[in-house]
């Protein structure tokens, strides 16, 4: 007999939990046996199960609810949130809502050292991401120590960002240690960190020492004398990085020198910014002397140096022998349209061997000579030139004729014999016409020499008209057959 009473709080939550459970995961057989057991009603007949809770309510506690391991992602954003609220950090939703991927891209999202610090914690275990990028997140030293520490035991991550961070020297140290320890680091973003000119030397030996670094970038900093030479010496014992980017630094003067005897050792770099530094005309020479040594390059910047004409006219002159560079920059700088013609003529000359295809002479005026000459290049070689205004100065250059190749002989005979092809029959009786010809020309330059006694020439008239008579088959013309028979009979009485 059915009980008349209502179900208990237990046979309750023993229906709820065998529904979600249903929904949430498997079950084993053993437990859901249990469940159904608990969700049937109970009798007055059926004394085997009675309600625990009347018996001892006080130690009463249901464990029914089916264990499941957690996924290991699962598991990270367990330690996140966790990790967030003991730093009392909002966490980053971002990371909450894909945690499954290899890249993780939080730039501006306002990190700071506490941040970044809760951050740690789950990349620690995250062996998926290969590219980070927390730009602009002011994580400070402190910060960068447990980043580094994230990095250091997961060993994946090969691409980092760490641009707008306030790392200053104390994580120039802690950056240039950790590449120094174990090479992982393929490619490093560290601009506009307020780096001294003091820290160039810890930036040049991890370079130098790095076995995997394949591009550094180190813009917007406070590099100035002696980063020249130390970065110098990196590039020219290092083989292995293939682009470097300087720009928005104080290299000048002899550092720019020293920088570019580097480049001229390096023999592994292909791209190159040094803009916004001032080489000025002794760097620039310099680097001209490095563009005759140097192939490997293929990119190179130097816009705002404070070059000048003379200085383009050297560069020039290093690029007709450089046949491996091929995109240059030089806008922005003290340049007027006689550096564009001298770029131009380097690339335009028959014996240069330059591979240019992309010129920038952004804010450098040219002029109509530049113009013509420009439609001439463009017919030999695809090249690509930016430039500013166009002035109506400068004479338009003679346009040089470009003669057709003469046909040879034989193909003009060719052409012809195909035009008027003669049959057997048609060629023999023209050779018969022409020797015809030739004898009728000899006999009557014989009749105009023979002369009479008197001085007057005989009358033509009177004489017989020799019919022309044609040579044998053998080529052999008898004298009688020329002269006719009363003439050689004249000569022999």
């Amino acid at each position: 007999m059915v009980s008349e009473k209502p179900p208990s709080r237990a046979l309750s939550s023993a229906n709820s939990t065998l529904h979600r459970s249903r929904q949430r995961a498997d079950i084993d057989p053993e437990t859901e046996e249990e469940l159904l057991f608990l969700s049937r009603p109970v009798t007055h007949e059926d004394p085997l199960r009675d309600d625990p809770l009347k018996e001892d309510p006080e130690n009463f506690r249901l464990e029914l609810t089916p264990v499941r391991a957690l996924e290991p992602h699962e598991v990270r954003q367990e330690i996140y949130r966790r990790e967030c609220r003991k730093l009392n950090v909002i966490p980053l939703s971002s990371y909450l809502r894909n945690p499954i991927r290899n890249v993780l891209v939080v730039p501006h999202s306002g990190l700071g050292p506490r941040g970044a610090m809760a951050l740690a914690a789950p990349l620690m275990l995250d062996h998926n991401i290969v590219y980070l990028d927390i730009a602009g997140n002011n994580i400070g030293p402190l910060g960068l120590e447990h980043m580094v520490e994230a990095f250091l035991e997961t060993l994946s991550i090969t691409h980092l960002n760490l641009s707008d961070n306030e790392l200053g020297s104390d994580g120039a140290k802690t950056i240039c240690n950790t590449i120094s320890k174990q090479s992982i680091f393929e490619c490093l973003e560290l601009s506009n960190n307020g780096f001294k000119d003091e820290d160039s030397i810890l930036f040049a030996d991890a370079i130098e020492k790095s076995k995997s670094l394949r591009e550094v970038i180190l813009s917007h900093n406070h590099f100035a004398e002696k980063a020249g030479f130390e970065f110098g010496r990196a590039l020219a014992n290092n083989d292995r990085l293939e682009a470097f980017d300087i720009s928005w630094n104080h290299i000048n003067g002899r550092s720019a020198e020293a920088f570019a005897k580097g480049v001229k050792k390096n023999v592994g770099l292909k791209r190159l910014d040094i803009s916004f530094n001032g080489f000025g005309p002794n760097g620039c020479k310099a680097l001209a002397a490095a563009l005759l040594k140097n192939r490997t390059l293929q990119e190179l910047d130097m816009s705002h140096n404070r070059m000048v004409d003379e200085d383009i006219a050297v560069l020039a002159g290093s690029l007709m022998s450089n046949d491996t560079l091929k995109s240059l920059v030089v806008g922005d700088n003290l340049l007027t349209h006689e550096s564009s013609l001298h770029i131009l003529r380097s690339i335009e000359d028959p014996k240069s061997v330059t591979v240019l295809e992309k010129v920038d002479l952004k804010n450098v005026c040219v002029d109509q000579e530049f113009v013509h000459l420009l439609n001439e290049v463009k017919e030999i070689k695809s090249i690509e030139i930016k430039h500013g205004r166009i002035m109506q100065v400068g004479k338009p250059r003679r346009r040089r004729r470009r003669r057709k190749p003469k046909l040879k002989p034989e193909v003009q005979t060719e052409k012809t014999d195909l035009s008027t092809k003669e049959s057997p029959a048609e060629h023999d009786k023209a050779q018969e016409n022409a020797s015809n010809e030739a004898v009728n020309k000899l006999i009557t330059d014989i009749h105009l020499t023979d002369k009479d006694s008197v001085g007057h020439i005989k009358d033509e008239r009177k004489m017989e008209q020799i019919p022309p008579l044609a040579p044998p088959p053998g080529g052999i013309v008898r004298e009688s057959m020329i002269l006719g028979p009363e003439v050689v009979n004249k000569k022999v009485s």
